[in-house]
Formats: structure tokens, C-alpha cells, sequence
């Protein structure tokens, strides 16, 4: 799709190697990545957005707010038990985002043996570590430090959410 006689180029009309550009590839794997993240946000987010009662709008109409104070001081309160869980999983599912890379880049351009690419994330070394140089001990060390790189971040993140709720 993204090769220089593929789809977008052709509908470009250019003939442009994106995934051969540092710069371009790393647009396009975020580019992707986004793709694949806002349908389910979005699904969740009109989820939680059409279960907001309705009377309190009501009542702040009533009451003279604007749309943005209600934006701002019912909406967003409202929404804060869906959008806290929701952008913790964001973040763990980019930092894991291991398939979007390795199909379209496979951790490239300039992947040299043992040094990691331009588009590599941790994940995708620690696979190159495991599957390209054999080293299956240091692969699965890497693994266990994401794993507790990524429950350092999401127990400091909800702690400091619950502490924002508790305050306010």
C-alpha cells in the first residue's frame, strides 16, 4: 500500500519510498497507528458520551452556563472514569504497538545486526534480540523489564488519577 507502486502513490501520482525514509517511515507507522486506535476511542468515548443524563444539561442551560463551562465542568468529570482507563490502554497498546511495525517497516530503515531501527520500539528489538540474534535469556529479561516498565507507569498513573479525584 505504502511501496512506491502502491496504492496511495498511485492515487498521489507520485512515486515516493516512504517506508525507506527514516522521517517517513516513522510518519507513516504513526500514522497507522493512529488509525488503528481512534475507532475503538471513539466507540468508547460515544459510549460513555450518550449515557451522560441528559437533565443536567438541562438544568445548566437553565442555569445560563455556556456550552464550554459545561463542556468543561460537567462533560469532561463526567467522562473521567472511561477517559482515565481509556488513555492507560492507549499508552500500553502504542508502547506494544509490535505488529504495525514489523509489517510495515519490521523495525527499519538502517536495521543493522544487533543495533535497533529507526522505527524499532522496545518490543520490536527485544524480538530482534530473541528471533534474528538467538539471544532468548536477554529477549526475555527485556520482556520482564517492559512488564514492569509498563506496571510502574499505569500504578503511578492511577494513583495520581485517584488522587486528582479525591481532591477535587
Amino acid at each position: 500500500m505504502f511501496q512506491p507502486e502502491g496504492l496511495v502513490n498511485g492515487l498521489l501520482g507520485t512515486n515516493l519510498n516512504l517506508l525507506a525514509d527514516p522521517t517517513g517511515a516513522q510518519f507513516l507507522v504513526i500514522f497507522v497507528n493512529i488509525w488503528l486506535g481512534v475507532p475503538f476511542m471513539m466507540m468508547s468515548l460515544s459510549g460513555a458520551l450518550q449515557a451522560l443524563p441528559r437533565d443536567m444539561y438541562e438544568a445548566a442551560q437553565l442555569d445560563g452556563v455556556g456550552s464550554w463551562d459545561a463542556f468543561r465542568h460537567l462533560t469532561l468529570p463526567n467522562l473521567k472514569t472511561t477517559l482515565v482507563p481509556l488513555s492507560l490502554l492507549g499508552f500500553i497498546w502504542t508502547f506494544n504497538m509490535f505488529n504495525v511495525i514489523y509489517l510495515l517497516t519490521d523495525g527499519g530503515p538502517d536495521l543493522y545486526f544487533g543495533e535497533p531501527g529507526r522505527t524499532d520500539i522496545l518490543i520490536t528489538y527485544v524480538y530482534d534480540v530473541a528471533f534474528r540474534e538467538g539471544a532468548y535469556g536477554v529477549a526475555a529479561a527485556w520482556s520482564v523489564v517492559i512488564f514492569f516498565m509498563l506496571l510502574a507507569f499505569s500504578w503511578t498513573y492511577m494513583k495520581r488519577t485517584n488522587a486528582m479525584e479525591a481532591a477535587a
